[in-house]
C-alpha cells in the first residue's frame, strides 16, 4: 500500500491531484489530504507517508486564513527539525504563482 499526502488549501487543485492519481489504476495506493498546516502536521505526526504533495502558498500556522508565499516551506522545516513528524520518504513542492517558484527554487 502507497500512502500520499496532498496538502494545499484549494479543494479544487486537491481534486484535480486526486483525479490523476485515480487514473493511474492502481488500487495499492491511498490518498489523504489536508487543507490546513495544522492538521497536516497532526497527519505527519501519526503517519509515514510514501509521498507527500505540498503547496508552496499556504496560511501558515498561526494565520489560518492569511496566506503566506512560503507557507508549504514552514511545514518542511518543521518536519526537518521536529523529531515528532515521521518524515516523508518522497516531497513534490507544488505552486501556481511563478514568483513563489522562483523564491523558493533552491
Amino acid at each position: 500500500m502507497y500512502n500520499i499526502l496532498i496538502v494545499d488549501d484549494k479543494i479544487e487543485k486537491i481534486n484535480a491531484l486526486i483525479d490523476s492519481i485515480d487514473e493511474i489504476g492502481n488500487k495499492e495506493i491511498e490518498v489523504e489530504y489536508e487543507l490546513e498546516l495544522k492538521k497536516a502536521c497532526r497527519s505527519l505526526e501519526n503517519k509515514r507517508y510514501d509521498l507527500l504533495i505540498l503547496d508552496i502558498q499556504l496560511p501558515s500556522v498561526a494565520h489560518r486564513t492569511e496566506v503566506n508565499k512560503q507557507g508549504g516551506l514552514q511545514l518542511l522545516q518543521m518536519i526537518t527539525d521536529v523529531d515528532v513528524f515521521k518524515k516523508p520518504l518522497a516531497i513534490i513542492g507544488l505552486t501556481a504563482h511563478d514568483e513563489s517558484y522562483e523564491e523558493v527554487e533552491s
